[in-house]
């Protein structure tokens, strides 16, 4: 394990190449994967008995070895694996606890999540379904495997005939072009400050004479916005 500041930094892989990327003051540390190995992870339910189903973590599909499994699963093989988004309450290597201390007393219980290498979750699943991943009948040697994060930072753009949302718009994307370049501390909470103002803002903004499409579009233009402004780390 190792603890990297906020700020800038180089990543050297075996081959020489160079790669920078950036620390945020925000970050909640993340996998370095410079060799784009498959990493995974998984949402477990803890909860007082009979209440299991008050908590539904997320399902995805995810393909393992030409294997399709449906679960609170997630994969990546990102070189920047960000914790601020795949949330591993147990790192690599550290199994999930038999059970968990619950301090809020309202609290029925927790979805907390765990990080795995690709041997190491096909040796949970396994355990945990009480089934091989694969059987005879499958190919053993398949190299199809999905990946549901790619940690897509680019910044967005839209175009929006409506001129109020273009140009908060380009004030958003004025405001990353700011951010993926804010090298310190100081700089990046500076723009985050700037942010929320914007977002604040954007309660003023008369939704109901908008179109319906321009609303969908802006609203999905924010959403990436929003993705990098909370990320942990940027590759430059």
């Amino acid at each position: 394990m190792v603890e990297l500041k906020p700020g800038k930094h180089v990543l050297e892989t075996s081959d020489g190449k160079k790669q920078p990327f950036l620390v945020y003051s925000k970050n909640q540390g993340g996998i370095i994967n410079p060799n784009r190995e498959l990493y995974y992870t998984y949402n477990m339910v803890y909860a007082i008995e009979n209440h299991e189903n008050k908590f539904s973590p997320q399902n995805t599909e995810v393909v393992i070895d030409g294997v399709t499994l449906e679960g609170p699963i997630r994969s990546s093989d990102a070189v920047f694996i960000d914790n601020n988004v795949f949330r591993c309450t147990y790192p690599i290597g550290t199994p999930f606890p038999e059970e968990i201390v619950i301090y809020d007393k309202k609290s029925k219980g927790k979805i907390k999540s765990k990080c795995f290498r690709k041997k190491e979750f096909i040796d949970f699943y396994e355990q945990e379904s009480g089934e091989a991943l694969h059987s005879e009948h499958d190919s053993l040697n398949s190299n199809d495997n999905s990946v549901t994060n790619e940690f897509d930072y680019r910044i967005p753009t839209v175009d929006l005939s409506n001129p109020e949302l273009q140009k908060r718009a380009q004030d958003y994307i004025a405001l990353l072009n700011e951010y993926v370049n804010a090298d310190n501390n100081k700089k990046q909470e500076k723009i985050r400050e700037q942010y929320t103002k914007l977002i604040m803002n954007d309660t003023n903004v008369r939704y109901d004479k908008i179109d319906s499409e321009e609303r969908v579009k802006y609203d999905n233009f924010s959403r990436k916005v929003n993705h990098i402004i909370m990320a942990g780390i940027l590759a430059k």
